[in-house]
């Protein structure tokens, strides 16, 4: 009732109709903050295609062939070889390992790049919308002191006004006139019906309780997985095996002046070395990673809280704003109510405290709009430590 009550009086007092809620003359813009993340399809296309993408296997077809230019013999052998590590099945599986981490580390880092391009321009479109409730509040300003002039013009002869309050009038018309101009020039833009939904009843809603929501900002937060990530690709450190070469063969040979032959076989090349520091590299890089985790969730836990803290007192001073609308209304129904005691304008005071209270009113409604635009802000900021787009999801439905 409270945000309604607004347009009920202008309406019973025959002034334009400006309310403190965005009513459908604000319509006109989809931006959405639940818009579908374009890079979420790619993702999983990509992610799709890599997991079908086959890793060789380390089979080879191996032989080779010798001729004794001076006793007119030759050689060959020729087979297949099976190689485990050295250019073998277990580093092409690595390597695959490696290049799946890859893939997944890149595309957290544009998904986390992509969420806050699209926080930025959320906060650009907000701005652009309170250019366009400004631009909205000195029009409005425009009609309404062009009403007060034209009356007062009327009661100049009846020694009722003077001269003075007439030209006071028209320089501050001149003075609207001039940054009219001015933020005409400036970029516009309106609300989509989701946005107008939420904004106008925003002073009502109860965010859900911290506990879940830091589960869930935890859960959502890129900046963790990645150092998940990179605490796996710590595993990829070079070790002994690396250097090691084991493979079976079976193949065909015929020597010099020998029989032809089938053979299998395994051969085996082994390091003669052994790494000490590489499980206490990895060890201590999982530390490492450990530990800024740890740094990360405390940070994000904070400013989660410092960003919801600022929501509420955001919201506090729409309340109030709304209680002062309120009783300003109260006092413009009650002065109303004096001057329908009396005929004629034998007193103009008592019209002098109606338009003044007009004007405060009209202009508390105009701010009234921009603080529902600034806890919209205030709640982008929580969502771009919560880490997503849906507002929806901060709030007890």
């Amino acid at each position: 009732m409270l945000m309604f009550s607004a347009c009920i009086v202008f309406l019973l007092f025959g002034l334009p109709a400006y309310c403190s809620i965005f009513d459908s003359s604000y319509l006109g813009n989809s931006f959405s903050l639940s818009s579908e993340d374009s890079l979420s399809g790619l993702e999983g296309e990509y992610t799709r295609l890599l997991a079908q993408k086959k890793h060789p296997l380390g089979l080879y077809f191996v032989g080779a062939y010798e001729n004794d230019f001076n006793n007119g013999e030759d050689r060959y052998w020729y087979g297949i070889e099976w190689r485990f590590f050295d250019e073998g099945y277990f580093e092409f599986k690595k390597m695959y390992s490696r290049s799946m981490l890859e893939a997944r580390l890149q595309f957290l880092q544009l998904k986390r790049d992509h969420f806050y391009r699209k926080l930025s321009l959320l906060r650009q479109h907000i701005h652009f919308v309170e250019n366009y409730v400004l631009w909205r509040k000195y029009k409005a300003k425009q009609q309404l002191l062009e009403q007060i002039l034209k009356r007062r013009s009327e009661l100049l002869s009846l020694g009722l006004v003077t001269q003075q309050e007439l030209e006071d009038i028209k320089q501050e018309l001149i003075l609207i006139q001039k940054a009219l101009s001015q933020i005409s020039q400036f970029p516009m833009e309106r609300l989509s019906e989701d946005e107008i939904h939420f904004l106008n009843r925003v002073e009502n809603l109860k965010l859900r309780p911290f506990k879940l929501l830091f589960e869930e900002a935890t859960s959502n937060s890129l900046d963790l997985t990645i150092q998940d990530v990179f605490k796996e690709r710590a595993n990829f450190l070079p070790s002994w095996k690396d250097n090691l070469d084991v493979k079976v063969y079976a193949l065909q040979r015929e020597e010099f002046y020998g029989p032809n032959r089938w053979m299998v076989g395994v051969r085996c090349s082994v390091p003669l070395f052994i790494d000490k520091t590489r499980s206490k590299l990895v060890s201590l890089q999982s530390e490492i990673y450990e530990r800024e985790k740890s740094f990360i969730s405390k940070k994000l836990e904070r400013e989660l809280r410092l960003r919801l803290a600022r929501f509420e007192h955001q919201r506090l001073s729409l309340v109030e704003d709304l209680i002062r609308l309120s009783s300003l209304e109260k006092e413009l129904s009650s002065i109303e109510k004096e001057i329908h005691r009396y005929a004629g304008y034998a007193d103009y005071e008592p019209y002098r405290k109606k338009e003044l209270l007009e004007q405060k009113i009209l202009d508390l409604k105009f701010d009234i709009l921009q603080d529902r635009l600034k806890v919209y802000l205030s709640i982008v900021d929580v969502l771009s430590y919560y880490g997503a787009l849906d507002y929806k999801s901060l709030f007890v439905q």
